[in-house]
């Protein structure tokens, strides 16, 4: 997980180049690298995709509740960051 989140924030650095500072959320579902497990998390990441379009225009005020319900519903712990590039 980290290296993909290194790799993000690097690449988002506002010292390294001219931010516009809009809000990214940075979410994060470890799974484990094979096959199988990579299709449980992309079917996860979609769920939460679509469980955060549910919450309409209100989303980002809620995005803390939504990411608590979803990990304990899915029995699973996210990685929620929010960053302004």
């Amino acid at each position: 997980m980290l290296r993909c989140l290194d790799s993000i924030l690097r690449e988002h650095d506002p010292f390294n180049k001219v931010s516009f500072r809009k809000p990214a959320h940075i979410v994060n579902l470890e799974t484990t690298d094979n096959f199988r497990a990579a299709k449980v998390g992309a079917d996860l990441a979609m769920k939460l995709i679509k469980t955060v379009h549910e919450a309409g225009d209100e989303w980002q005020d809620n995005i803390s509740g939504i990411i608590s319900n979803f990990e304990s519903e899915h029995e699973l712990s996210i990685f929620h960051s929010l960053i302004f590039l």
